[in-house]
């Protein structure tokens, strides 16, 4: 968390307050050594949506509150999908707002949870002034399976966040979270696109391109000047070969397949994990359900139904997975 002086007095003090539920915590901010900056670090945070403002006193030791903002804490996903290296060998960047550089993604099982992205961003190309970029996810139901269909866009504020500010010649990883509701990542069925691009005029972020291994087919760049979008792996003015350091964290969406035993009188259930963040296991009297009656959830890969041997009516079991 950074804080800036916003008038010409220098800042003595700022601090940070912040809440799930209860009493606001008060963390007391630092200088970070830039001008008027102050920072500081909370430790380990459950998951949830926090409230919180800031206070800052100058050395008229008058004090300014800000408005009560929101941010959230959730899980960025077990899985990391990636087609690069991890070593950028440059970036790449245009002044026009309408280009955009994309990573085609798909899932196993053909379903995915996404959580969030990473994006490699350079600290110096074109310049160490930095600005926030816009990360998009769309769905490949374009032409030719092109990207289509924006399913999610969210602007965040590239390395800009960086206590002290960013280390020129530095590669630093942006990161940005989807969520489509309180808690809920983004469902995606079948191939999916996650694309960059700075959504201000004359605000130019270099997106780092790793050009170092086998070009694997999935990096795309939309040319704002024709409307198109362009494999990376063709050849002409605006197609760099390798792949676009974008990466989607999230967690496979296929059905897990449970087993179930006996257990004295009950009906112990397990099934195979699929990187799901919670399990609700539902039943019916018949094999062809529906099955509407919820017997319980669980983080885990197993459940028991205590007594179920001792009721009268069959029952049978179906697991689904839950994204929140």
């Amino acid at each position: 968390v950074t804080a800036h002086a916003l008038d010409e007095r220098p800042l003595v003090d700022a601090s940070f307050f912040y809440r799930l539920i209860g009493s606001p915590q008060q963390v007391l901010m630092t200088a970070t050594g830039n001008p008027n900056e102050y920072a500081c670090t909370v430790g380990s945070l459950a998951e949830g949506e926090y409230e919180y403002y800031l206070t800052m006193r100058d050395s008229y030791n008058q004090t300014t509150t800000t408005d009560t903002r929101t941010f959230r804490v959730a899980s960025a996903g077990p899985l990391e999908l990636a087609f690069d290296d991890g070593t950028a060998e440059i970036g790449h960047w245009a002044a026009d707002p309408d280009f955009q550089w994309a990573v085609k993604f798909s899932p196993a099982g053909g379903a995915f949870g996404l959580c969030g992205a990473r994006i490699g961003v350079s600290m110096t190309r074109p310049t160490t002034m930095h600005t926030p970029i816009e990360v998009s996810v769309i769905s490949a139901d374009g032409e030719n399976d092109l990207p289509g269909t924006v399913l999610a866009t969210r602007t965040v504020g590239s390395v800009g966040n960086v206590i002290g500010g960013g280390t020129p010649g530095t590669d630093y990883w942006a990161d940005v979270r989807f969520y489509e509701g309180v808690g809920s990542p983004v469902p995606v069925t079948g191939d999916f696109y996650i694309a960059v691009s700075n959504p201000t005029q004359n605000g130019i972020e270099a997106f780092l391109h790793d050009t170092s291994s086998t070009t694997a087919g999935q990096s795309f760049v939309f040319d704002g000047c024709t409307s198109q979008w362009r494999s990376e792996t063709a050849t002409d003015s605006v197609t760099k070969r390798g792949n676009r350091m974008i990466r989607a964290l999230g967690f496979s969406l296929e059905a897990p397949v449970a087993t179930a035993i006996r257990s004295g009188s009950d009906i112990v259930l397990r099934w195979n994990g699929t990187g799901a963040p919670s399990y609700r296991v539902y039943s019916a009297p018949t094999a062809n359900g529906p099955f509407e009656t919820l017997e319980g959830a669980t983080s885990d890969t197993s459940f028991t139904d205590v007594g179920a041997l001792n009721e009268s009516a069959l029952k049978f079991y179906v697991v689904k997975t839950v994204l929140e």
